[in-house]
């Protein structure tokens, strides 16, 4: 699971209530990887819109490898909270 940190702001697209949202998805921002039952503080970058996504660890600046697979991403607004509940 890759949790992502982005600029979050309506469309204002004429849509009833307002209720599409735009993320900044270009730049660098925060990022939280859990990858083998831990949580790894990431960095997220993306120089322009077709570039490829990039993970870099937080404390070590190194690119971080997947494993091979389904990946969920979660696209959360900029100053949210996220907690986790140690598994039963």
């Amino acid at each position: 699971i890759v949790l992502l940190f982005m600029t979050e702001r309506q469309a204002d697209d004429g849509y009833e209530a307002n209720a599409h949202l735009l993320y900044g998805t270009k730049g660098i921002g925060k990022a939280q990887v859990l990858l083998d039952g831990k949580v790894i503080d990431a960095k997220w970058q993306k120089k322009t819109r077709t570039d490829h996504l990039v993970l870099v660890d937080a404390n070590t600046n190194k690119e971080i490898s997947l494993n091979r697979g389904r990946i969920w991403f979660e696209i959360l607004p900029v100053g949210s909270k996220v907690t986790f509940v140690p598994a039963q």
